[in-house]
C-alpha cells in the first residue's frame, strides 16, 4: 500500500489507517506502507507479520506499545522517518529544528526475533544500548544518513550486537567538519559476528593503522567499504592486519600515487576536527524505488556500490577507483600481494605501462577503464602471468592522437588472458599489424 499521498503524489493531508485495520489478516507476512504521510504507527497490526515498511512517511514518535503483539517479525524499516535533509535529492521535510525521530527506549522490547532494524535518515544523534537488549538474532544494522559522529566514537551502543553481520554508519558526517582521522570506539571490536561495515561518508583526510585497529579482531569481515570520505592519505599497510577481507573498498576518496612517507609516520596528534572546508556530499536515491524488497539486501541498494560478480569471484578484491592514482608506483601495492581483483577506474592514469609497475603476482581481474593510458610498450602487464581479465575500455585520448606509438603487441606476452575489453577507444590505427594470442577467448571492440 505504497505512494498514496507523498511528494510525487500529494493529498495534502496525512494519510489515515484506522486501528485493526489489518486484524482480519491473520496470514500477512509482509505489510508496506511506505510513502503515505504516516503520522504514527498503525496500532494492532496482525501477528503473522514478519516484515513491516514503514519508510518515507512523517511519523516522529515511537511509543513503547507500537510493536506490541508482532513477536514473528524479523524486518523493521523506519527509515526516512524525521530524514536527514541536508543536500537530500528529493523533497525533504524535516521535524521541527532538525530533531530526530523519538523511539522509546522499549519500543523494540518485545521484537526478540527482530534481525533487521532499518533507521535510515531519522536524523538520530544518539543509539541508547537498551534498544538492543534481549536481540540475540539482530542481523542487520542500518544507521546511515543520521547524525552519529559522536555514537561511533563511544560506541555504548555496540556492546551487545554480538550477532551483528552487517552495520551501515554511511553518512554520518557533520556539516562542513574536515576530520583529521577516523574515531572509532573500541567497542566495535565487540562485534564478533560481522561481516559487512559500510563507513561511506565520514569524511577524514588521513587514515594510519590506530585508526582501524578496533576492527583488527573482527575474523568474519569480509567487506569494509571506505568510499567517498575525501582521505588524502593512506596508510596501505593497515589491510595487513585483517585476516578474511574479501573485498576492499576505497572508492571516491582523493588519494594520490605513493611516493614516500605519509602522516602515519608522524607523531599522532590526536582525533581532532579541523573546521575547514570541504564538499557536500549528496544523498543518491536514483530510483526511489518502492520499500518492499525481496530481502534486506535491496533496503537502500543505492548506497552498496560493488565489483562485478565476475571479478569478485576471482578472489580477494580491492575497489581504488574514482581516485587521484595518475600513475602507478611499484610500491602502491605491495600490501595487497594476494588480490586477484583491482579496480583502477576512472584515476586519469596517462602512465605508460612497461611491465615493472605491478606487483601483483596473483592478480587475474583488472579495470583500467576510463584513464588515459599511454600503450607505448609491448611489454605492458607482462608482470602478471595469471591475468585473465583485463578492461582497458574508455581511455581513446591517446588514439586520438595522430603519430603516436600503439602497440597491443602486450597480448602474446599474457599467456592466461581470456577477456580483453577495448571498446569506446575510438581506435583508427595501430602502429602493429596483427593481434597475437593463445589464450584469448573474448575481444570487446565495439565503439572504434
Amino acid at each position: 500500500m505504497d505512494r498514496n499521498c507523498y511528494y510525487s503524489n500529494p493529498c495534502g493531508k496525512a494519510f489515515e489507517i484506522e486501528d485493526k485495520a489489518f486484524v482480519g489478516l491473520a496470514s500477512l507476512t509482509v505489510l508496506s506502507l511506505s510513502y503515505n504521510n504516516l503520522t504514527r504507527v498503525p496500532l494492532h497490526l496482525p501477528s503473522s507479520l514478519r516484515e513491516l515498511y514503514l519508510g518515507f512517511n512523517k511519523i516522529t514518535r515511537i511509543y513503547q506499545g507500537d510493536f506490541n503483539g508482532l513477536a514473528n517479525l524479523y524486518l523493521l524499516d523506519l527509515s526516512r522517518n524525521c530524514p536527514r535533509c541536508y543536500n537530500a535529492p528529493f523533497p525533504c521535510e524535516p521535524c521541527t529544528i532538525n530533531s530526530s525521530i523519538q523511539i522509546h527506549h522499549f519500543a523494540f522490547q518485545n521484537l526478540k526475533k527482530l534481525k533487521t532494524l532499518v533507521l535510515t535518515s531519522t536524523s538520530l544523534t544518539n543509539v541508547p544500548a537498551i534498544w538492543f537488549q534481549n536481540k540475540p538474532q539482530l542481523m542487520v544494522l542500518h544507521l546511515a544518513f543520521n547524525y552519529l559522529q559522536k555514537e561511533i566514537a563511544s560506541g555504548e551502543f555496540l556492546q551487545n550486537l554480538t550477532s551483528l553481520e552487517e552495520l551501515d554508519l554511511s553518512f554520518n558526517f557533520e556539516q562542513k567538519i574536515y576530520l583529521k582521522y577516523l574515531n572509532l570506539s573500541k567497542h566495535f571490536s565487540s562485534l564478533v559476528s560481522l561481516k559487512r561495515l559500510y563507513f561511506k561518508g565520514y569524511v577524514f583526510q588521513d587514515l594510519c593503522e590506530q585508526h582501524l585497529k578496533p576492527l583488527f579482531a573482527l575474523k568474519n569481515l569480509n567487506i569494509l567499504d571506505l568510499g567517498i570520505n575525501f582521505i588524502k592519505q593512506m596508510d596501505l599497510t593497515v589491510f595487513q592486519n585483517f585476516n578474511n577481507l574479501a573485498e576492499i573498498y576505497l572508492t571516491d576518496n582523493r588519494l594520490s600515487p605513493f611516493v614516500g612517507d605519509n602522516n602515519c609516520h608522524l607523531e599522532w596528534v590526536g582525533k581532532k576536527a579541523f573546521p575547514t572546508h570541504c564538499h557536500l556530499m549528496l544523498e543518491r536515491d536514483d530510483q526511489l524505488n518502492p520499500s518492499v524488497m525481496q530481502n534486506y539486501q535491496k533496503i537502500d541498494h543505492f548506497l552498496y556500490y560493488i565489483l562485478k560478480p565476475q571479478c569478485t569471484s576471482y578472489g580477494k578484491a580491492l575497489d581504488m577507483s574514482s581516485n587521484s592514482l595518475v600513475f602507478i608506483n611499484p610500491n602502491q601495492f605491495k600490501s595487497f600481494k594476494d588480490i586477484a581483483c583491482l579496480n583502477l577506474s576512472s584515476n586519469g592514469i596517462s602512465q605508460a605501462f612497461n611491465g615493472t609497475e605491478f606487483n601483483l603476482t596473483k592478480l587475474k581481474y583488472l579495470d583500467l577503464s576510463n584513464n588515459k593510458l599511454d600503450l607505448a610498450y609491448g611489454f605492458a602487464f607482462s608482470e602478471m602471468k595469471l591475468l585473465e581479465v583485463l578492461d582497458l575500455s574508455h581511455n581513446k585520448h591517446y588514439f586520438h592522437l595522430a603519430g603516436v606509438t600503439l602497440r597491443l603487441m602486450f597480448i602474446e606476452n599474457l599467456p592466461q588472458l581470456k577477456v580483453l575489453n577495448l571498446s569506446w577507444n575510438a581506435i583508427s590505427t595501430l602502429t602493429d599489424r596483427q593481434l597475437r594470442s593463445n589464450s584469448l577467448k573474448e575481444l570487446v571492440f565495439k565503439g572504434n
